[in-house]
């Protein structure tokens, strides 16, 4: 829904000012819920998620025709990179004749996971194992990791706009405890990121309310309940004292 109103707001504004007609962006957001990282995004704009345990994965998958060819089996991955049309997006904010189609997914988080979220102005400079080889250096220091990741994206030449932004969870069982999970599926969730992600386009709708009576209205009712008897009771007992007289 965030998405979807940053793209109207855009479309409005190039609207009323035509100096900025044909303008647009590519977003992406993460929302941590106890351990549980929510991702949506649109354009070619990526999240990652390291670990020193399991080394660097990519969390989204880029809106591009680039990588539209590599799921077609058009074109092999390991060429991506250097493809001369990898600027090229299918989806963004504003910049699109038709309704932004945000994508979803979310992922159960392990103890000092790292969640990297960056503008292609990293991923389009330094390729996935050169990203991997700076966290894996910098990575006790997160703020240090950071700056270093974007001096990597300048010294490789980069001069479009570099963004990054680092989340890592460390409070692990304290989160798990807070959020009830069992153990055995905060601690064996193994999976890489790629194959642990739920893929969906994001339709959000309220969720139904389970109907049902409250406790306090059950009870409320069985008291209503027990007076009605005792009052009937009472009441035939009236009737058969009467009879007896």
């Amino acid at each position: 829904n965030l998405i979807r109103k940053a793209d109207k707001s855009i479309r409005k504004h190039a609207k009323e000012d035509p100096t900025s007609k044909g303008m647009g962006t590519t977003i992406i957001l993460v929302w941590v819920i106890g351990c549980r990282a929510h991702l949506a995004w649109c354009g070619d704009s990526r999240a990652y998620i390291f670990n020193k345990n399991t080394g660097l994965n990519r969390f989204s998958k880029d809106h591009s025709y680039v990588q539209e060819l590599v799921d077609k089996g058009l074109l092999d991955e390991s060429l991506a990179f250097d493809h001369p049309d990898s600027n090229i997006i299918t989806r963004c904010l504003g910049d699109f004749p038709a309704e932004v189609k945000p994508e979803y997914k979310s992922y159960y988080l392990q103890k000092d996971d790292f969640i990297l979220l960056c503008s292609d102005g990293l991923c389009g400079y330094c390729r996935d194992e050169e990203i991997e080889n700076v966290m894996v250096q910098t990575s006790d220091d997160i703020y240090s990791c950071n700056q270093k990741l974007i001096e990597a994206a300048l010294n490789a030449g980069g001069y479009d706009n570099v963004t990054t932004a680092l989340f890592q969870l460390i409070s692990y069982s304290k989160v798990i405890a807070e959020e009830n999970i069992p153990s055995a599926q905060a601690t064996t969730n193994n999976e890489k990121p790629a194959e642990a992600i739920e893929p969906d386009t994001v339709q959000f709708k309220p969720k139904d309310k389970k109907k049902g009576m409250s406790i306090l209205t059950k009870l409320l009712i069985f008291i209503i309940l027990v007076l009605a008897i005792i009052f009937i009771l009472f009441k035939f007992d009236v009737i058969n004292m009467s009879s007896a007289n």
